[in-house]
């Protein structure tokens, strides 16, 4: 099994050795691998979003939309746009939705779907 991504996790651990648990410093750093199509940062985000979508074959299509919580698509990501291998970057202005909880969906031509939460702030 191949892993596309790593992103770091930040563990917050209360428990010290004078109360009894284990002693443990109080924040921990872990990297936890993922198999995802893409990710977008920042997020929560306020104006601006970039997808990182990792395309693993040769001139893939891809699609995407993000949908407000009610499902209804607000914005687009990609309409049928052709990548080619490796890490690709789409940059998304979101200065005209509102504040609040989306999803971002992204369809590649080889019959790969992903959706994430995404956070306006």
């Amino acid at each position: 099994m191949q892993f596309s991504t790593t992103s770091a996790c930040l563990i917050k651990n209360g428990r010290t050795a004078s109360d009894g648990g284990d002693h443990l410093p109080s924040e921990t750093n872990v990297n936890i691998a993922t198999n995802s199509i893409f990710t977008a940062y920042p997020n929560p985000a306020e104006n601006n979003v970039t997808f990182s979508i990792n395309v693993n074959s040769e001139e893939t299509l891809i699609s995407g939309y993000i949908a407000n919580s009610f499902g209804e698509r607000v914005a687009t990501i990609a309409e049928n746009k052709s990548f080619s291998k490796g890490i690709q970057y789409i940059d998304l202005a979101l200065d005209n939705l509102p504040k609040g909880l989306y999803f971002a969906t992204v369809y590649l031509s080889n019959n790969q779907k992903e959706t994430i939460k995404l956070i306006l702030k």
